[in-house]
């Protein structure tokens, strides 16, 4: 039995079936046109997928996303934090975002809360946030983060790492406080204006997350970014299957929250844990998982 022909044969008939009751015409005249839209389906569906004969054994990037408890109930923090929450459409609370190449304790995340003599972009550490203002800010007891991890090919592992930095060593790199304004207010329609199954990236949900005019396969250079518009930037410029979703489903990286991070074509979940207990659970994990030795 050829399951695809066969299921081919019956959309066919399904589709010839209801043409014939709508419009009371001969079904032989839609023969052609019914093979054509499922040939558009079939193309649309192949182009949208991650081919893993062509990524090889590959390797991941990994993203961080951060569910912080701050130590201050009444803070600009907090209140952002909230804020964020209240727009959840996929029931992911994240409040930050950070990216790595490996999986030490040592994520590249961009905040806007320095001390003097430190960069936005800069170095986050769970299990000891010591020298990081806005890690300092959490209860390393209570905040959780989760990490995932998104495969590629060698190379775009490369320009990805070689990506990260080089922004870490661009000191012109900076948080953009104006821009969360106005993923506040994408955030507030997408939730409450937006038809619940529109809601998440890739569903084509709004106007104001489409880049018609930014789609290219070399993005223009930024400097100023929020947490995961910059984990977005990252992999949509350098992993060509992420380039291609977004592209495809008229997703824009300046408009991508820390939540939407999960809803990319591609980006698989590791684990969940405490931050105190970060190192403890890569040794557990990767010795379950010995794919990722390499990258602890």
């Amino acid at each position: 039995m050829n399951l695809e022909r066969d299921t081919d044969e019956f959309l066919i008939k399904k589709l010839k079936d209801n043409l014939y009751m709508k419009f009371g015409k001969s079904n032989e005249n839609y023969q052609q046109d019914i093979e054509q839209v499922l040939n558009l389906f079939k193309s649309a569906e192949s182009s949208d997928s991650t081919n893993d004969n062509d990524i090889g054994k590959g390797k991941y990037i990994f993203i961080r996303l951060y569910n912080p408890v701050y130590d201050k109930k009444i803070s600009p923090t907090n209140i952002l934090k909230r804020g964020q929450y209240a727009t959840v459409v996929n029931n992911v609370y994240a409040a930050h975002a950070a990216i790595n190449y490996n999986l030490k304790d040592k994520f590249w995340g961009l905040t806007g809360l320095k001390d003097k003599g430190q960069y936005d972009f800069a170095i986050e550490c769970c299990s000891n946030p010591t020298g990081n203002t806005y890690m300092e800010t959490c209860n390393v007891q209570k905040s959780t983060c989760s990490v995932y991890c998104i495969r590629c090919k060698d190379d775009e592992y490369s320009k990805c790492k070689n990506l990260i930095l080089k922004y870490a060593r661009n000191h012109k790199i900076s948080y953009d406080v104006a821009h969360n304004f106005i993923m506040a207010l994408s955030g507030i329609k997408r939730k409450f204006f937006t038809k619940k199954d529109k809601r998440r990236i890739g569903r084509e949900s709004l106007e104001i997350m489409s880049f018609e005019s930014e789609k290219q396969n070399t993005p223009k250079v930024q400097e100023k970014f929020v947490c995961s518009t910059l984990v977005a930037y990252f992999i949509y410029s350098t992993i060509s299957t992420v380039r291609n979703w977004f592209n495809n489903h008229n997703v824009n990286y300046n408009h991508v929250t820390p939540s939407d991070i999960v809803d990319i074509r591609g980006v698989k979940k590791l684990f969940t844990c405490k931050w105190c207990d970060y190192n403890k659970t890569i040794s557990e994990y990767v010795k379950k998982h010995p794919e990722f030795n390499e990258y602890k």
